[in-house]
């Protein structure tokens, strides 16, 4: 029977296993580096490539939580709202207080004949260069990454396309921390009023409710993207580390990006990478008997290296 393509309502965050291996389309320095250094580079959440990514949730959080006060019977709504949305901004403003890091993969497996070979993937990452998408077996990856000790949390699951869902979950973020919120931002309002300033223990009032509903937020917003994304059908390994001192750096399209590297122990028995699609080019059979080498060279065991079977070309 012929396997379907998924249609993007079927992309949601409660799909609990991936329908085959899982992608991670990459280019040719980031092959080299995987393979040779035997490790993966994760990107911290606040520098993926949707510029709306975290930021959006973040301010959608924020318009339920003002929906939930103004709804409220607490005096002081307007200064609450005004409250809130200052000191909100200031958490958006400052990428240093999150340390989870995000390494993507797609499930190919979904779309008919075309696991590790996606037209649409190639002609994001290939940039007049060859490309190569590296297939990872999810339970091998997932026991590789639990074990690492340099890690706090580690989650892996597909992203969530869906706009109802996003504010569903985000709603229910809202509601487990509206009374703790509520308390503080007004016992804090309540203090500046007798005092005439504002001192640091009503700073206390505001900050660590708001602190506490952010660090709830920060890993179920690592998995929302936008709708036009859903094409990708992506899937996330979210690493929390222990803190921002752990992280390296590198040049992007971004500018200085903040990663993390972690090692999924390649070379282990079984490995979890299984196959490496060699993507479209003039020299794509020569590179499938390179690869070959490099994973002989590296100790890596038990892979399939095949080209890609798209007639693709930017050169």
């Amino acid at each position: 029977m012929e396997k379907q393509e998924a249609k993007p309502n079927e992309m949601s965050a409660d799909r609990a296993r991936p329908g085959g291996l899982l992608y991670h389309y990459t280019t040719q320095e980031a092959l080299l580096n995987i393979l040779y250094k035997g490790c993966i580079w994760a990107t911290h959440v606040r520098y993926l490539n949707d510029e709306s990514e975290f930021v959006l949730a973040w301010k959608r959080l924020r318009d339920i939580f003002h929906e939930l006060i103004r709804a409220s019977d607490y005096l002081h709504k307007e200064e609450t709202v005004k409250a809130f949305s200052s000191i909100h901004s200031t958490i958006l403003d400052r990428p240093n207080l999150t340390t989870y890091f995000v390494w993507c993969l797609t499930d190919d497996e979904l779309i008919r004949d075309s696991a590790g070979d996606r037209l649409s993937q190639w002609r994001g990452y290939s940039r007049g260069k060859q490309a190569f998408s590296l297939g990872f077996d999810y339970d091998i990856l997932q026991t590789s990454f639990s074990a690492r000790q340099e890690l706090l949390r580690f989650n892996i699951r597909p992203c969530g396309y869906d706009d109802a869902d996003q504010n569903a979950a985000l709603r229910k973020i809202a509601e487990r921390h509206f009374q703790p919120m509520i308390h503080g931002i007004n016992s804090a309002i309540q203090q500046m009023r007798n005092q005439d300033s504002i001192s640091e223990s009503a700073r206390k009032y505001f900050l660590s409710p708001l602190l506490a509903m952010y660090m709830d937020f920060v890993e179920p917003a690592a998995f929302m993207k936008h709708p036009g994304f859903s094409e990708e059908r992506e899937w996330r390994c979210v690493f929390l580390a222990k803190d921002n001192s752990e992280c390296s750096f590198r040049e992007s399209n971004f500018g200085l990006t903040p990663y993390l590297e972690i090692e999924p122990s390649l070379n282990s028995s079984p490995s979890p990478l299984k196959r490496i699609v060699v993507g479209p080019g003039p020299h794509k059979d020569e590179w499938v008997t390179t690869v070959n080498l490099m994973l002989a060279k590296c100790s890596i065991t038990g892979v399939e290296i095949v080209p890609s079977q798209i007639p693709y070309r930017n050169w």
